[in-house]
């Protein structure tokens, strides 16, 4: 992982750590963090695997305010785009589960979450798999009256509406976030990864530019800047 707070070639900025960004954010919206609560929701990972019942995130003592508790908040974007870090980032405001596709693939297969699976992996049934999977699990935390925050591409439209019809159903409110960064930058940062459930490349970064992403109402960031500034726009479209 590069160095936190440095930016990368072609000024693309890079990751930095969750729990830097965690104070920043909160930091940034009168809202104080004890070093307990940062680590703790810096771990945090509700991923539900294997569809067993959804943890229930330790409580935010130390913090306030709270956004609404239940509500489902997706984001998505090409990889490299920076999903992952804004997701995590946001889950705490939001004291709720953290759900990446990711995660879930690994968890389909039983490996963890750093172990690098195969082609096959990833042929279409199987990521139809994943996301049926992702799916059910944030409904089963919506109906528990909990907030979600997925963390997944969803490049095509009929993701996107399945996600906001299942908050709809249950009368949830839903946000969703499409994150855009130039190739070069996307480029940069899968190559930077490092011990990441990611199994994207620079060469599956390089082909998502040819997808068709069909109609976008989703609200869209831009995601090539210093991942503060991208979370501190993020948290002004979800109050």
């Amino acid at each position: 992982m590069p160095p936190s707070g440095k930016a990368v070639q072609s000024g693309c900025a890079t990751r930095m750590s969750v729990s830097r960004l965690i104070i920043q954010a909160a930091n940034g919206w009168g809202v104080q963090l004890g070093a307990a609560s940062v680590s703790r929701w810096a771990s945090l990972r509700c991923y539900a695997g294997g569809m067993t019942s959804i943890p229930t995130p330790p409580p935010l003592a130390d913090a306030s305010p709270v956004l609404s508790p239940s509500r489902l908040v997706v984001i998505g974007g090409l990889s490299g785009s920076g999903k992952s870090v804004l997701a995590a980032a946001l889950a705490p405001s939001l004291s709720a589960c953290l759900l990446r596709s990711d995660v879930v693939r690994k968890r389909l297969f039983g490996v963890a979450d750093t172990d690098r699976l195969p082609p096959d992996a990833y042929a279409p049934a199987v990521t139809a798999r994943v996301f049926d999977g992702l799916l059910a699990q944030a409904r089963e935390a919506l109906a528990a009256n909990r907030a979600v925050v997925v963390d997944a591409v969803c490049a095509r439209p009929s993701e996107r509406s399945a996600f906001e019809s299942a908050a709809a159903a249950l009368g949830r409110r839903f946000d969703g976030i499409w994150l855009d960064a130039p190739l070069d930058c996307r480029v940069a940062r899968v190559a930077n990864r490092r011990n990441d459930a990611s199994d994207a490349t620079a060469e599956v970064a390089k082909a998502q530019e040819r997808y068709d992403l069909g109609p976008m109402a989703w609200a869209r960031l831009d995601a090539g800047r210093v991942a503060s500034d991208m979370l501190a726009d993020a948290l002004k479209r979800l109050l």
